[in-house]
């Protein structure tokens, strides 16, 4: 599934929780980065947050990442892709400025490819993950908002080792 499909699914999941009035919340859509174990990736964060209270949100949490390392002469292409669960709390959402934390666990895909003479090759394991963090966003409407900052660190254990992560993401808030 692309990124854009992906992030159009999430919107129209909104919309129609809002259609039928039976669910708040919101949609966060934005850029992304990672470092993982030496390598700095780009790439994009978004999730899914139907609201329990005015302070505290389930999350659903999608990413995904894309480098490439230096590995002796040959480059190496590394990608991640994350789904992960969780609980949000923070200030409540009619504020101008909403901090906010949270608590995420979930699956961790790593991929790895490289191309020699015309040859490539690419493998991927799956493992868990588990964090946390928070961030800011700044109120620009009832229904949308500016995700200042939102700073996460996870620890990982793909293949029976162990991997930390640090993910920073910025980007758009819709509030339904």
């Amino acid at each position: 599934m692309n990124r854009l499909t992906f992030i159009a699914t999430l919107v129209a999941t909104a919309s129609l929780g809002t259609a039928f009035g039976q669910v708040h919340g919101d949609v966060f859509a934005g850029y992304s980065f990672l470092h993982m174990d030496g390598a700095n990736m780009h790439g994009w964060n978004a999730s899914f947050a139907p609201e329990v209270t005015d302070r505290l949100d389930l999350l659903v949490d999608a990413a995904g990442h894309y480098g490439s390392q230096d590995v002796g002469r040959t480059p190496v292409d590394v990608d991640t892709h994350s789904l992960l669960f969780g609980l949000r709390y923070g200030s409540p959402k009619r504020t101008p400025v909403r901090p906010f934390v949270h608590v995420l666990a979930g699956l961790l895909r790593a991929g790895v490819g490289v191309s020699v003479l015309g040859v490539s090759v690419s493998d991927a394991e799956w493992g868990f993950s588990l964090g946390g963090g928070g961030g800011v966003d700044l109120r620009l409407s009832d229904r949308l908002a500016l995700r200042l900052v939102q700073a996460d660190y996870f620890s990982t254990w793909i293949a029976e080792e162990r991997g930390d992560l640090f993910r920073l993401s910025t980007g758009l808030v819709i509030r339904f």
